[in-house]
């Protein structure tokens, strides 16, 4: 089963989470907690800590809720080596 792991730090992220659990009703979609290490294929996030990222080997990418990526970058060495970050074209 796909594994996706959510986190926002957004008002929204409470509505955001439940949308994309309905969906991905047939994925194992979960909202990070801290020293959360479970493995996960995706992320899907908005404005994640380092701690979130930081030493992930098993996501195949990470998607980011919105057109802006400049959060994201500013993780730095916290961001896993070699996964794509995509980013919204038209969060509209």
């Amino acid at each position: 089963m796909l594994k996706i792991l959510f986190c926002a730090d957004s008002p929204n992220a409470e509505k955001w989470f439940k949308k994309i659990s309905q969906v991905f009703a047939h994925c194992e979609v979960r909202q990070w907690q801290p020293n959360d290490t479970a493995p996960a294929d995706y992320a899907i996030v908005w404005k994640p800590p380092a701690a979130m990222l930081q030493g992930r080997t098993d996501l195949k990418a990470i998607f980011i809720l919105g057109a802006g990526v400049d959060a994201i970058l500013q993780l730095g060495s916290a961001l896993p080596s070699g996964v794509p970050l995509i980013r919204l074209d038209d969060a509209g």
